[in-house]
């Protein structure tokens, strides 16, 4: 009879040791589970985070790119400024030097040059210098001058008067009124044409 009571307790105690671990392993499972689902893998919040990283790098692209054409356009147009400016001065330069050209093929510096020449002898009365300045003939008032001889040993103070010197040290020898005939000096008192492919006086208005 003892002997049956010990094998029945050695029973039990195995019975209850078994359904202890097994009780363990289920609270293990368990506890895994709940982790496992506390934290699953690749879950909606990561997928978030990893696709707003994603539009983040897209945008920063998108971002450089447009700074990139940006700056493209921006050099563009910034060239095409400076060749709209350089043809607008190139046409200008070509108006400018055909100031004159309806009635001579010289440029308007040569014939403002020429023109400031002219004044600043007549302010001088350099009559000898002038003479070689003169298409002939030419008549300055009473008197008809053949050559520059003739101009250069005329008299003209009686011709030439205060209101002829004021018309001279007024003048400004640019942007002169000009037709097909010539270059007016003046209010009208001397006037200059190419002649003979030369700039030459061609009339003396007292």
């Amino acid at each position: 009879m003892k002997k049956f009571f010990l094998a029945f307790l050695a029973v039990a105690i195995l019975t209850g040791c078994s359904n202890e671990m097994q009780s363990n392993g289920k609270r293990e499972l368990v506890t895994e589970t709940q982790q496992e689902t506390q934290n699953p893998p690749n879950t909606e919040s990561d997928l978030s985070e990893n696709k707003t990283e994603q539009v983040n790098d897209n945008t920063a692209e998108d971002t450089a790119g447009q700074a990139d054409i940006k700056t493209e356009n921006e050099e563009q147009s910034t060239t095409q400024e400076t060749n709209a400016e350089q043809q607008d001065s190139s046409t200008e330069d070509v108006e400018n030097n055909n100031y004159y050209a309806v009635c001579t093929g010289y440029s308007k510096t040569e014939v403002e040059n020429f023109a400031l020449t002219i004044k600043d002898l007549f302010l001088n009365k350099d009559w000898s210098q002038l003479a070689d300045k003169i298409s002939y003939p030419i008549t300055i008032g009473n008197i008809t001058c053949n050559s520059k001889e003739d101009f250069a040993k005329g008299d003209f103070a009686a011709e030439l008067n205060e209101e002829f010197y004021a018309g001279m040290e007024k003048e400004s020898c640019m942007d002169m009124f000009c037709n097909y005939s010539g270059i007016m000096f003046g209010d009208g008192q001397v006037w200059i044409a190419e002649v003979e492919n030369e700039l030459k006086i061609i009339g003396i208005n007292p």
